[in-house]
């Protein structure tokens, strides 16, 4: 959501931590976050990072831990 960052350039965050809100701004039909993890703090020389979530379901299968893959359908509870 537009204004809700909460974290600057070069902040830790820790788990849970809210760094900002999810909202409908853009050319979307519903809200959604883009968001890219990586190594290094300058975009030229950083590589991308995966990233892991816990106890969610993926199409309605269980993960434990896991990446999503693209366009799948996430939920927490089932």
């Amino acid at each position: 959501m537009k204004n809700s960052i909460t974290v600057t350039v070069g902040d830790m965050v820790t788990k849970r931590q809210v760094i900002g809100l999810v909202g409908n701004s853009g050319n979307s039909t519903e809200p959604h976050l883009h968001y890219h993890l990586q190594n290094n703090p300058s975009i030229m020389h950083g590589e991308g990072l995966p990233a892991q979530f816990r106890n969610y379901y993926a199409n309605g299968i269980f993960v434990s831990v896991g990446e999503p893959l693209k366009n799948p359908e996430i939920r927490k509870d089932w």
